[in-house]
């Protein structure tokens, strides 16, 4: 019987494709100490610049192993949020005041990501699973890498969302019935006490990897 080989890729999205093809690479400020001031309507636009996506299929019977997007909640994203959701619920000042505290709180408890997958199989796309496929790293470009807090750690590095709100599909358009969301925690600082995307990173990526392909979404600083 004649063997077949299965061939992994990983396949770009239409902005990778379009970086390919001249674009320049959309750059983001990781700066967790400046002050960025929104309205309402640039919320869109932020959240885009800090939102990733990559596909991987196994080729032999094209079946789709993963696809991934990913949000960096950094501190600029989270000032658009705090904007736009005081916008929206016009909250008053205290308010608002108390939503800033709450993500300054979870900003400097960890690097967090909102993920949302699909794949041709359900098993496939959960990445909570004790027999994920997948294997889920956070990788400067210092060559440091860390992985995503113990399930035990309170709230757990891999969080699964099951219950999405009508307010988490508006903030998140990416979100469908179709698709499994995740909120991933990794630790802020690497055994030696300095933050993983500290000063002196340039980029990062968050790597998806394992036998059925490897996605790596990547983040590059504006600042020299």
């Amino acid at each position: 019987m004649r063997s077949s080989l299965v061939r992994l890729l990983a396949v770009p999205t239409l902005a990778a494709v379009s970086a390919l093809a001249g674009c320049s690479e959309v750059q983001v400020n990781f700066s967790e100490t400046q002050t960025h001031t929104f309205e309402p309507s640039d919320y869109e636009r932020v959240l885009e610049r800090w939102t990733r996506d990559e596909e991987v299929y196994v080729l032999d019977g094209l079946d789709n192993a993963l696809t991934v997007t990913a949000t960096f909640r950094s501190w600029e994203y989270r000032q658009a949020y705090i904007d736009r959701y005081a916008y929206d619920f016009r909250l008053t000042d205290t308010e608002r005041q108390a939503l800033e505290r709450t993500q300054r709180e979870e900003l400097e408890q960890a690097h967090v990501f909102l993920v949302a997958t699909t794949a041709t199989r359900n098993t496939w796309a959960d990445l909570s699973a004790a027999d994920t496929p997948w294997k889920i790293r956070l990788v400067n470009d210092q060559g440091d890498v860390v992985e995503p807090l113990p399930d035990a750690h309170d709230p757990p590095g891999i969080e699964r969302v099951k219950d999405v709100t009508p307010v988490q599909q508006a903030y998140y358009p990416y979100i469908t019935v179709f698709r499994k969301v995740f909120v991933i925690r990794f630790p802020r600082r690497l055994p030696d006490g300095t933050d993983v995307l500290g000063p002196g990173v340039r980029s990062f990526t968050l790597e998806f990897a394992g036998a059925l392909g490897r996605a790596e979404l990547r983040w590059s600083s504006s600042v020299e």
